[in-house]
């Protein structure tokens, strides 16, 4: 799993895994009840304040290709890798995350 992120999550009758906010179309079948969301630093899209999972800056590094955030949220502390930033982000400042396609895992718990 590497660098990726375990969560706790809950798959509803239809096959739709929540976490937190957002909502995932797991690629297996995944059966209702409790699950667990595996999601790499990569998977994470910044967005505008009002979308997705809403965070706060905590950290953050410049790596000469990107920069690597921590953001405080309700799930936690949640780690990012933001390759070719272009306008780094300031320590408090808010923001969304939402997930990509790739980079994240859901698995029955």
């Amino acid at each position: 799993m590497g660098e990726a992120m375990l969560f706790s999550a809950m798959c509803d009758s239809k096959g739709m895994v929540a976490l937190g906010p957002l909502s995932i179309e797991p690629r297996i079948n995944v059966r209702p009840g409790s699950v667990k969301v595996a999601v790499r630093p990569q998977a994470w899209q910044i967005v505008d304040q009002h979308i997705g999972l809403k965070v706060q800056l905590k950290k953050s590094a410049y790596l000469g290709s990107g920069h690597e955030y921590t953001f405080g949220t309700e799930l936690g502390d949640i780690f990012v890798i933001q390759n070719n930033t272009i306008n780094p982000l300031q320590i408090g400042q808010s923001v969304g995350l939402v997930l990509d396609a790739s980079g994240v895992s859901v698995v029955e718990g």
